[in-house]
């Protein structure tokens, strides 16, 4: 099936994608006396925090922190618990369900495919580079120069 059948059959659609918060406090100058350098040694780093998220086209949306480099493992993990709690709203979710997710590498690893397999998911993979599809990228979005970006700094994909 393709994306527009999926969704004209009506079925759910969960996108999952990760991404990361990064520090936006990247201040290399500070207040100094009259003739003493403003530069600091060094750039204030706060540990980068791993958002893994997953949101639908009914508006539910299912998020999970962390602080390690997403990888397979990461990845079943978070489809793991996510199962769990979608059988504890509606134990045939995987009836209507599809998991849309894009080309990474772990997505597409044999331990994922087993892994899902396992779990019972349905997977469809979106084209290489195709944000505009994946709703999960304007919800990242939102989230890194909304709320958690009150000074709204500018941010860029990379």
């Amino acid at each position: 099936m393709i994306m527009l059948e999926i969704l004209e059959s009506g079925m759910r659609v969960i996108n999952v994608d990760e991404s990361w918060l990064n520090t936006m406090a990247f201040k290399r100058h500070s207040w100094a006396k009259k003739g003493r350098g403003n530069v600091r040694p060094a750039k204030e780093l706060s540990t980068r925090v791993a958002i893994l998220a997953a949101i639908d086209n009914h508006g539910a949306a299912y998020i999970s922190l962390g602080t390690s480099n997403t990888d397979s493992g990461v990845m079943i993990a978070f489809f793991s618990e996510l199962c769990k709690v979608l059988d504890g709203e509606d134990p045939n979710w995987r009836d209507n369900t599809v998991i849309l997710l894009d080309n990474a590498s772990y997505h597409r690893s044999l331990e994922i495919r087993a892994a899902v397999k396992k779990l019972g998911i349905k997977t469809i993979y979106s084209g290489p580079y195709s944000y505009i599809s994946a709703p999960i990228e304007l919800y990242f979005g939102l989230l890194k120069r909304g709320d958690l970006n009150p000074e709204r700094q500018q941010l860029g994909k990379r």
